[in-house]
């Protein structure tokens, strides 16, 4: 949530409003797509790095 109000925030300013907001949500939803569903990735993610 501190993610969106801040793209909010930086709306003021940019040239395109739609740019801060777009971008938070795209790094909002790379960050959640990433995390692992299940136990046994979980333990893949940790043994691969």
């Amino acid at each position: 949530m501190e993610r969106i109000g801040l793209a909010l925030v930086d709306m003021r300013s940019a040239a395109d409003p739609r740019v801060p907001l777009e971008v938070a949500l795209i790094q909002l939803t790379a960050v959640s797509s990433a995390a692992p569903t299940t136990g046994s990735d979980a333990a893949w993610v940790r043994w691969v790095r």
